[in-house]
């Protein structure tokens, strides 16, 4: 008869692979009796039939980890087991009748979608290579709970835990990936591993060798860093450019996109490595906390850029209305579970998602040329988006583009979002300056008309009453009043005329005044410097000086002034070049200021149309003393055309 030699194990040590070991044992040993007579049979039915050799195990071939290899799929080796109340124990996993429960997997990765149950793993490895060192990885960092369990030919087990419930100092490799290492040769033969984990689950798993885990994980470095790089240089530029520009849709995307960057962090792993490493409760909801925030100002951001307030109010409306719910679904975070806050998360990506993308499609029709660049940033991302919710459910194979597509279309995105705020500072400056130009126009048209009427009917009667006293003169007149007209008609619309053009319709306006004015005024008028290369607005010295004929000159005895209306008045004009501009200095011995309103509307017209053109102009309207008024202008520094 056999003779079984049994060894004692502490709990929960012994089981059916130590049976299984020593039974074996026994019939290599004496598979015969002395008599000849073969006694295996009966021994193997009863050894099936009280659960000593697990009826499941072997039905998939043993990983033989050869040398030269560098990489293997662990799918085809793997058999699995769903707990769906989580209670069994890896002493009850490894015997009857769980253990002839586990089923061989179809094909392709291990990918259980949602799922609440815990998932058990077996699979058999033998290492034939003592020169490497071989690690067990998988390729998926979002599992809540992950447990190695290592069985050894005698029926022990020891157990490495790891997933987001283990933080990454407490690992035994410190990795953000969940990665154990495998023991040498004969030292363990079959493995289980246990999953939990509160929404989509995905086991890529693979057996790996130390050198190309090495090369793995500096590869994935190296995109996480290029693609978080780019984020954050595109943050801190349209930081920059908000700075100037204090446009609030620069404002926006950058909270948006700090929202997003933060998400990709959490998504990446980068987040537990490197922000909260301890933090695993924080971590487990981080993902929900941050997805409704970086929506809300998404949606900002949308309906500011596209300005969907003016072009489709019952658009912004309803956009206004998502955002009111993802702020509730940020509160429903807390109270809820993770499985829960993870569906609600994805749900609402997919919702605002699909919203904005039509909204912008309704936008583009309408004529808003802005739309077509969302449009083409928004079909990258959300591309990479369907991607990776398709993964999650289960319904593609985890793969580099399916792991990093949301990554590869978000940064794709940002860069055309960039281009879609520059295109719109753009065509905000072009409008901007078609609008300037068409102030500019139409403000100087109102200098015109204003001078035109009162101006042409007065000097007619001053010629009209010349010709019966001197004829030479009123043909002077005529011809200067023939050359201002031609002026106002021909170089008034440019913008900027040679300074000596405006002097010289400022000089003829002067000498027409004279004529009217006679002796009641005294007209000084003095350059100084080389003008040949300043330029100077139309008709931006004449409305200063015509004031003073309106307002300053003393038509009858005032008591301010203490001057009759006989009294002759001075007026001295004065221009000095300084730089690319010059300096003038009107002055006058009038009654002050009596118009100030026409003074300051007047002034205003000239320095906006003189900043427009120079980066430097200074304006200054004061009383003169002891009469009169005195008007500085200064401008210089011309801005490029």
């Amino acid at each position: 008869m056999i003779r079984m030699k049994w060894y004692h194990f502490k709990e929960p040590t012994r089981g059916p692979r130590f049976l299984l070991r020593n039974l074996q044992s026994a019939l290599r040993q004496r598979l015969w009796d002395k008599t000849g007579h073969f006694i295996g049979c009966p021994l193997l039915f009863c050894g099936l039939l009280f659960g000593l050799i697990p009826a499941g195990l072997g039905a998939q071939p043993a990983l033989h980890l050869q040398s030269g290899g560098e990489q293997y799929d662990l799918s085809p080796y793997l058999e699995y087991l769903e707990d769906a109340d989580k209670r069994l124990s890896i002493s009850e996993i490894t015997g009857p009748p769980y253990s002839a429960q586990f089923k061989p997997l179809q094909s392709g990765v291990p990918n259980f979608g949602v799922t609440e149950s815990a998932i058990w793993l077996r699979f058999r490895i033998q290492n034939d290579d003592l020169y490497k060192d071989w690690l067990l990885l998988l390729d998926f960092l979002h599992i809540d709970k992950a447990d190695l369990y290592c069985v050894d030919r005698s029926g022990n087990w020891t157990v490495t835990k790891s997933g987001d419930s283990v933080s990454i100092p407490d690992r035994a490799i410190k990795d953000r990936n969940i990665v154990y290492k495998i023991e040498g040769r004969q030292q363990c033969s079959v493995y289980y591993m246990r999953f939990e984990m509160q929404g989509t689950m995905s086991l890529p798993l693979e057996v790996i060798s130390m050198n190309s885990y090495l090369k793995h994980v500096a590869e994935q470095n190296l995109f996480l860093g290029v693609y978080v790089g780019i984020l954050l240089c595109l943050l801190l530029y349209n930081l920059f450019i908000f700075f100037f520009l204090k446009d609030s849709s620069y404002l926006l995307y950058i909270i948006y996109l700090f929202f997003l960057i933060l998400a990709m962090t959490i998504n990446y792993g980068l987040g537990l490595e490197y922000l909260w490493p301890r933090s695993l409760e924080f971590h487990e909801k981080s993902l929900n906390y941050t997805v409704p925030w970086l929506l809300i100002f998404l949606i900002a951001f949308t309906r500011n850029v596209l300005n969907l307030k003016g072009d489709l109010p019952l658009a912004d409306i309803l956009l206004k209305v998502i955002q009111v719910i993802q702020f509730l679904v940020f509160l429903s975070v807390f109270p809820n579970s993770i499985a829960n806050g993870l569906l609600l998360t994805w749900f609402s990506l997919i919702i605002v998602f699909m919203a904005l993308y039509i909204i912008a499609l309704v936008s583009f029709f309408k004529g808003n040329t802005l739309a077509r660049y969302y449009l083409l940033a928004w079909t990258l991302f959300f591309i990479g988006t369907i991607i990776i919710i398709l993964r999650n459910f289960a319904l593609i194979p985890v793969s580099f583009i399916s792991e990093y597509s949301i990554a590869i279309g978000s940064a794709a995105e940002h860069i055309l979002l960039s281009l879609v705020l520059a295109k719109r500072v753009q065509d905000y400056k072009e409008q901007s300056e078609q609008y300037s130009k068409e102030l500019a126009k139409s403000r100087l048209s109102a200098l015109q008309n204003r001078m035109s009427p009162h101006f042409l009917f007065n000097t007619l009667n001053t010629i009209y009453s010349m010709l019966t006293r001197d004829v030479g003169r009123a043909k002077s007149v005529t011809m200067q009043l023939a050359h201002n007209y031609h002026f106002l008609t021909d170089l008034a619309l440019n913008p900027l005329i040679a300074f000596d053009e405006e002097w010289t319709f400022l000089e003829n306006y002067l000498a027409i005044m004279k004529e009217r004015f006679h002796d009641r005024v005294e007209i000084i008028t003095h350059k100084e410097g080389a003008f040949d290369a300043v330029l100077i607005p139309p008709v931006t010295i004449q409305p200063i000086a015509e004031n003073f004929f309106k307002h300053g000159m003393a038509i009858k005895a005032h008591p301010a002034s203490g001057k009759l209306a006989n009294e002759p008045q001075q007026l001295s004009i004065h221009a000095r070049a300084i730089q690319d501009g010059a300096r003038i200095t009107v002055m006058d011995s009038g009654h002050g200021m009596p118009g100030e309103v026409d003074y300051s509307r007047t002034l205003g017209n000239i320095k906006e149309r003189l900043a427009y053109n120079f980066k430097t102009v200074e304006l200054s309207i004061e009383n003169n003393e002891p009469t009169g008024v005195k008007v500085a202008v200064s401008y210089y520094d011309r801005k490029e055309p």
